[in-house]
């Protein structure tokens, strides 16, 4: 599609970024291929060029080994001389971790062994070294800590996988603090989830919509809100889940889709000014209600910034010119739309900024 100046869609200085480039930085999608020779990755480092794309996601068949990693890295960093991408992993440790053994990586606990094992300031030395590895490996982002309340030990997509610290939020506050400052003294970002608490959920969000109405506390929001208050939330990530109490509807919405939710209990009450990003937005919690499109528009209007796609099992290289398209001939006509954008990508350039300072 023809590129949508800032001025044709909303009040703009001329030679300010187009409505393209700021969408395209509010997109982050997974990729295929794991080494720079591939076609596929060629693909990706172009739309980091022309600023279709703001960050990649990085699964466990886009990793090798180290050597292709840092140069899949290399590539994708270099593709942009302007603004960095965000180049993301998911690394907790335990089960959730893409790097390991197989890699020559070194392998952490899981956060509920982290906690009982190792004290807030020892973990904060593990989790350095794993943030030094991934630096290393080039990697700027790591999709965690998990803030989550180990509510219920049996959920399959928290408590079962042993990704909380701890049902109790003081404990969570300390080694979700310990982690994001290790990240932070060797420069890769964090971003804390899953907003407002999956601790408690009975069904994974990848294979349908957990509903945590009469189990959700608001006791679940202390980490999250710890975070923020120390400064410590370089990013936020809001989980597919529904929370009657804070949610409208008929129990369909998914928190990461709630206004309610990211706009008014994360930026205004809470107070996070940060950036949000959402949990894979085609995870069956999200497709089984909506469609694409109005899964890609409710994220925006919602007051996320950063929308993830992993892009994996129906893979599409176009994706990113799909979600552009959407939100482009939407924002054409909808200014309240278009100032979400601008404002997206204001948060977004904030936050990389502090990865250009690091160099």
């Amino acid at each position: 599609m023809a590129t949508q100046s800032v001025a044709a869609a909303g009040p703009a200085q001329a030679d300010g970024p187009t409505l393209d480039r700021m969408i395209g930085q509010m997109i982050m999608v997974g990729f295929r291929g794991d080494r720079p020779g591939d076609p596929r990755v060629a693909t990706v480092a172009e739309q980091i060029a022309r600023s279709e794309v703001g960050g990649v996601l990085y699964l466990r068949h886009n990793l090798a080994d180290r050597h292709a990693a840092v140069a899949l890295n290399r590539a994708f960093a270099g593709a942009w001389q302007g603004v960095p991408p965000l180049l993301a992993i998911d690394q907790e440790g335990g089960r959730i971790a893409r790097l390991g053994a197989a890699h020559d990586f070194p392998v952490f606990p899981s956060a509920r062994d982290m906690a009982s094992r190792h004290r807030p300031n020892e973990a904060k030395r593990l989790f350095g070294q794993m943030a030094a590895g991934l630096r290393e490996w080039g990697f700027n982002f790591n999709l965690a800590p998990v803030a989550d309340l180990d509510i219920n030990p049996e959920s399959p997509v928290i408590g079962a996988l042993e990704r909380s610290y701890s049902a109790d939020p003081a404990v969570v506050d300390n080694y979700v603090a310990a982690f994001v400052l290790a990240h932070r003294e060797h420069g890769v970002l964090s971003a804390i989830k899953h907003f407002p608490g999956h601790g408690s959920s009975a069904t994974d969000s990848h294979e349908a919509l957990p509903d945590v109405s009469a189990s959700w506390t608001r006791g679940e929001l202390e980490p999250f809100g710890s975070a923020i208050n120390c400064g410590l939330a370089d990013a936020i990530m809001v989980g597919h889940l529904h929370v009657g109490g804070l949610q409208d509807g008929d129990g369909s919405e998914p928190a990461s889709l709630s206004k309610r939710v990211v706009t008014d209990l994360l930026r205004k009450e809470l107070g996070h000014q940060g950036v949000v990003i959402t949990d894979d937005l085609q995870m069956n919690a999200v497709t089984q209600n909506r469609s694409f499109g109005r899964a890609v528009v409710e994220a925006v209007l919602a007051g996320n910034d950063i929308l993830l796609f992993a892009n994996f099992e129906d893979y599409d290289p176009r994706l990113p010119e799909r979600v552009r398209a959407i939100l482009a001939r939407r924002a054409e006509h909808d200014r309240a739309l278009w100032e979400l954008i601008r404002a997206s990508y204001q948060r977004i350039l904030r936050l990389k900024h502090r990865l250009a300072a690091v160099g």
